[in-house]
C-alpha cells in the first residue's frame, strides 16, 4: 500500500465510526395565536395613515406607514423636526405560554447633509410592566438613499409578558433630527416595519423564535394606545 493513502484511510473510518449528530428538535411554541386587535396614534401615524397585512407565519406581520417623516431645514416649523407612532398590538395565545420580541426590521429612506445627524429610536414594552426595551440607529450625514433598522434583542435584554393567555404590546417608535437650525433640508422616513419575530417559552423552558401561524380579527384603530410606566431600559445604538 502507497504510504500516502494511510492517512486518507484512517480519516474515513475515524468518520464512520463517528456517533451520528442529533437532531435538534423545535422548541414547543403555542398551538394557537390570534392577532386579536391593533392600536396605533402619533404625529408620524395620523388616522387612516397605516396599513397592515399578516402573512402564514408571525415574521410576516408587514406595518406600513404613509405619513412618518421628520423634516428640518430653513422655514421648517418646529413641529416637524421630531414624528413618533405609538403601536400597540394585542395578542391572544395558548393559555400558559409568555412571549417577548426576537428581532425587527424597519424600511425607510434619508436625505441628509453633512454636519447633520438623524435617530430613529423604538421602544418596545408591555402595558402594565415597568421594563422597556429600547434601539436607536443614528444616521449621520452627507447620507442619501434607504436604510435597514433592524433591532435584534438579546435575550438578557428581553421583557417577557406575563404568564397568561393574552398580552397587549406596545412599540414606540420616533424619527428625529439634531441640530434643528439647518439651512439645507433633511429628511428621514420610515416606510414600513416589515418583520416582527416573537419568541416563545413556557415557564422552566427554553425559548423559541418559532410560532404558529397567527389568525386575526384586528381592524385598523387609531385609538390612543395604552402607555405603561417606561422605566429600566436596556439601551443599545447603532449608526451608519
Amino acid at each position: 500500500m502507497h504510504p500516502g493513502l494511510l492517512p486518507i484511510l484512517a480519516g474515513i473510518a475515524s468518520a464512520l465510526s463517528a456517533p451520528p449528530i442529533a437532531r435538534q428538535e423545535p422548541a414547543p411554541v403555542p398551538a394557537e395565536i390570534h392577532l386579536a386587535g391593533v392600536i396605533y396614534a402619533g404625529s408620524g401615524c395620523p388616522a387612516g395613515s397605516m396599513n397592515w397585512t399578516i402573512a402564514s407565519d408571525p415574521a410576516g406581520i408587514t406595518m406600513n406607514y404613509t405619513t412618518f417623516t421628520a423634516t428640518t431645514g430653513k422655514n421648517i416649523p418646529a413641529t416637524e423636526y421630531r414624528k413618533n407612532c405609538q403601536l400597540n398590538v394585542k395578542l391572544k395565545y395558548s393559555s400558559g405560554w409568555q412571549w417577548t420580541v426576537a428581532e425587527t426590521d424597519y424600511r425607510g429612506n434619508a436625505s441628509i447633509p453633512e454636519g447633520v445627524v438623524g435617530t430613529a429610536k423604538s421602544t418596545y414594552y408591555f402595558s402594565g410592566a415597568e421594563d422597556q426595551m429600547e434601539y436607536s440607529m443614528n444616521i449621520k450625514g452627507p447620507y442619501e438613499g434607504e436604510f435597514l433598522k433592524k433591532d435584534q434583542i438579546d435575550m438578557a435584554s428581553s421583557v417577557w409578558s406575563r404568564c397568561g393567555s393574552e398580552a397587549l404590546f406596545n412599540i414606540n417608535t420616533q424619527v428625529r433630527f439634531l441640530p434643528s437650525n439647518l439651512t439645507e433640508t433633511a429628511t428621514l422616513s420610515l416606510k414600513s416595519l416589515d418583520k416582527v419575530a416573537f419568541r416563545w417559552k413556557l415557564p422552566k423552558t427554553s425559548s423559541s423564535t418559532q410560532s404558529a401561524p397567527i389568525s386575526s380579527s384586528a381592524n385598523p384603530s387609531t385609538e390612543p394606545a395604552p402607555t405603561g410606566t417606561l422605566t429600566q431600559p436596556a439601551p443599545s445604538s447603532t449608526s451608519i
